[in-house]
């Protein structure tokens, strides 16, 4: 429950921040934020805590993800990535 508190705390500043960009005209400068985030998000805050138990316990720490779930988020997230970059031409 707290973490989805967390999440909802942590995405309504991107939202507001989208909204009132997207009202000024910006529609573009909008759309990167909230990508960028999530992106972010992905790409160095998951990452980071590992490498740090990394670094501290100077051995390999060991995630396991018993669900099927990670499979689909991750095929969600690299097909709307695939499909983000189509829709600016550049693939």
């Amino acid at each position: 429950m707290g973490l989805t508190f967390l999440a909802a705390g942590t995405s309504i500043p991107d939202l507001l921040s989208s909204v009132i960009v997207a009202r000024q005209g910006a529609g573009d400068m909008a759309v990167s934020s909230s990508i960028g985030s999530n992106i972010f998000d992905v790409l160095v805050g998951l990452p980071l805590p590992w490498l740090c138990a990394t670094i501290a316990y100077n051995k390999p720490v060991e995630v396991r993800v018993a669900t099927r779930a990670c499979v689909c988020g991750c095929v969600w997230l690299c097909g709307c990535a695939w499909l983000w970059l189509c829709g600016f031409g550049c693939v």
